[in-house]
């Protein structure tokens, strides 16, 4: 079973938890099948990146592959644009659950205010934020007004924030 850092679990993750986030080693219904020595991995029903200009792509879509300049790449292109470009990516889990993984150092102001801008559209009641800090870390938010919140005070941490030029400068 293959796997990419987009929807592998990481080490917070506990079995059995309340936020109804997947397992770190239990089988659980709905996920693919599962050996006992692979983690139990709830695939994201899509995943959409938000590149460094503000845009948004599809992955795996021929724009995923031309931004990447690598059409058949044989590594985790989805992390290597998330940890050396500044993308951030939004994966959309069954049962209304959000996922957002960033990498706040390299991530910039526009691509930053675009998913401020739409997260508080997508109905969900669970936002699990993923962020590079000496390691992979997650929190999980309740709301979008809350996994926006969060997401700017961990990017504001890097010098990475909003101000009313930038607003200005991407809006027009």
């Amino acid at each position: 079973m293959s796997q990419t850092a987009l929807d592998a679990p990481d080490e917070s993750t506990v079995a059995g938890a309340a936020d109804g986030w997947p397992a770190a080693s239990a089988g659980l219904a709905g996920v693919a099948d599962v050996t006992p020595d692979e983690p139990a991995v709830e695939r994201p029903g899509s995943v959409i990146f938000v590149t460094p200009d503000g845009t948004w792509l599809q992955e795996k879509d021929s724009e995923f592959f031309g931004v990447l300049g690598d059409t058949h790449p044989d590594y985790d292109a989805s992390l290597y644009l998330i940890k050396n470009f500044g993308f951030i990516a939004v994966c959309f889990f069954p049962k209304s659950r959000v996922g957002i993984k960033v990498h706040p150092r390299n991530v910039t102001a526009a691509a930053l205010l675009s998913i401020q801008n739409i997260l508080p559209s997508v109905r969900s009641n669970s936002f699990r934020i993923t962020y590079l800090k000496e390691a992979w870390t997650s929190e999980i938010a309740p709301s979008a007004t809350r996994a926006v919140c969060r997401l700017s005070e961990i990017c504001a941490r890097e010098g990475v924030g909003i101000n009313p030029r930038e607003f200005a400068a991407f809006v027009h």
